[in-house]
């Protein structure tokens, strides 16, 4: 990463050799929960208004960090402590809350932790446990994550998640709340939604919670049964839920031309008529 690219106050201390540098990380859980964590074994606190707190104790361990400035993907080691005591709790890490957050690296000062550059973002990967109370994270940067992307997919359904700025359809159009009725399985139950036939909440719709346990997670929808209001979804909730637990709930898309047209939405099909096998006589 270039230096010229730091804040200009940051730059010009590290350059006059004046900075006491301390890496900070801020990480983001399914459930919203916001973890604040320092390198240097103290509390590290901004000025802000509120002020974000980096806790020390506990805190982190940076192993290595590795850049290149020719464009490929940045590593970053980093131990994070998992236990029954926090913030990062092992029983929260064991059903998946920490699966998939939000994960960003700063370089600071430790006196002015204002002024800090972003080094890394990304996300958690893999977790595992050594045993009973202690385990890792695993974090994979954003670069790291486009380096799994080869070639867009060549198939005749749309590429594009519904609903996202690249298909540009209004997914309130087809949203509904409601509340969970009866609870089979965290990812199995029935739900109380008004209307629900109007919408066909198969091929790729999803729910996410407003109260409850989960409130703030989401999950995608691998079967919707309109007679009898039994979801099942594709993956389970981490978290139980529990009857009267209200969400809001989206239908989904077929991705197909012709049902991009009849959402009005013909400009952003990406899909393809024919595969190359189709193309090349492979049938």
């Amino acid at each position: 990463m270039p230096r010229t690219s730091f804040p200009v106050p940051l730059l010009t201390m590290l350059e006059g050799a004046t900075v006491t540098p301390v890496w900070l990380i801020e990480m983001v859980n399914r459930v919203g929960q916001v973890v604040r964590l320092s390198s240097s074994g103290e509390m590290v606190t901004t000025a802000g208004s509120p002020a974000e707190i980096f806790l020390g104790d506990p805190g982190f361990n940076m192993t290595s960090v590795t850049y290149s400035l020719d464009g490929f993907p940045a590593t970053v080691d980093i131990t994070v402590p998992i236990d029954d005591l926090g913030p990062v709790y092992s029983a929260h890490v064991k059903r998946g809350i920490w699966r998939k957050a939000t994960t960003v690296l700063y370089l600071a000062d430790i006196d002015n932790p204002d002024y800090r550059q972003v080094m890394a973002t990304g996300f958690v990967g893999k977790s595992s446990f050594s045993d009973s109370i202690a385990g890792t994270l695993e974090f994979a940067t954003k670069g790291e994550q486009l380096g799994d992307i080869v070639l867009d997919k060549i198939q005749p359904k749309c590429n594009h998640t519904f609903g996202s700025p690249e298909c540009g359809f209004d997914l309130s159009t087809r949203e509904l709340s409601g509340v969970i009725g009866t609870v089979t399985t965290n990812g199995k139950f029935t739900v109380v939604i008004s209307n629900p036939t109007n919408i066909d909440f198969n091929f790729g719709g999803a729910l996410k919670f407003t109260s409850g346990a989960n409130i703030g997670d989401s999950r995608k929808i691998r079967r919707w049964t309109s007679g009898t209001s039994l979801v099942e979804l594709t993956d389970g909730f981490s978290l139980d839920i529990e009857p009267g637990d209200s969400f809001v709930m989206h239908g989904g898309c077929a991705r197909t031309r012709a049902v991009c047209v009849q959402n009005g939405r013909k400009n952003s099909f990406s899909g393809y008529d024919h595969t190359p096998g189709e193309l090349y006589g492979g049938g």
